[in-house]
């Protein structure tokens, strides 16, 4: 792990530890940096105790970092089974429902760091003669509020802003468009299509989709009566916006 990667690790910790201060920050680079340059035993476990033998060598007690440390270690999933290259070329639905809040927002932020750092060290996806680059992967990202609500998530800016030519497709799904607004990325500006089922949206919501759909756009324009069960709103590149049937209400799953 070379320093930069340590230093995003070392801040997606610190970022759930509001509490934690310069020296507390600079022990825990310290912590990962040694472990990190070890053959093996490199996981949070080990970590966490080269972060304890820095506090007591300092004289001090357990504190926020230790902690969330031992939260995470707790769950019994970090074992290091698979490379991220390995992990990430499988499926994965991952669900953080049972977990407290601060632990979700920290486990969300190692898993896009994770994967921003796979994506990046990819070569650029195949061009088809039609021009369109081969899509290699696709990510989904549920409730992404919770996500977007994090000013510092440099790992979830570079999934968005450098992944496309690696053949990456990133779905940012919210039930209000006005989660992506006044976040410190503009999100909105690498939106390159908007597919929108019926809800109810605020007035910052339909502010924040002007831009996508490149014309004011009215409540009724996505309500349930003019968008039955199955149908979304869409937006895509260089076309008029339309309504598209994406699923049949009395349609099963396998017929």
């Amino acid at each position: 792990m070379n320093a930069y990667a340590a230093g995003r690790l070392r801040d997606a910790i610190a970022l759930t530890c509001p509490n934690a201060g310069p020296q507390q920050k600079s022990d825990l680079l310290d912590a990962i940096v040694a472990v990190s340059s070890k053959p093996a035993g490199r996981d949070l476990a080990a970590v966490l105790l080269k972060y304890e033998a820095l506090l007591q060598a300092n004289g001090k007690g357990v504190d926020t970092v230790v902690s969330r440390l031992k939260e995470l270690t707790s769950l019994k999933c970090f074992s290091p089974a698979h490379s991220p290259d390995e992990f990430f070329a499988m499926s994965w639905v991952v669900s953080l429902k049972i977990l407290p809040e601060e632990l979700k927002k920290l486990v969300t932020l190692m898993l896009l760091e994770a994967l921003s750092a796979s994506i990046l060290t990819k070569t650029e996806a195949e061009v088809s003669s039609e021009g369109f680059r081969k899509v290699r992967q696709v990510v989904v990202i549920d409730e992404a509020r919770k996500v977007l609500k994090n000013a510092k998530n440099d790992a979830l800016v570079d999934i968005i802003t450098k992944s496309r030519s690696k053949g990456v497709s990133v779905m940012l799904l919210s039930q209000d468009p006005s989660d992506f607004e006044g976040q410190e990325y503009d999100f909105m500006t690498q939106i390159g299509g908007v597919v929108a089922f019926a809800c109810n949206q605020s007035t910052g919501g339909l502010r924040a989709l002007e831009g996508a759909f490149g014309r004011k756009v009215q409540t009724r324009e996505f309500s349930d009566t003019y968008l039955e069960q199955g149908v979304a709103f869409c937006k895509l590149p260089g076309r008029d916006a339309e309504r598209v049937k994406c699923w049949s209400p009395k349609q099963r799953l396998g017929t």
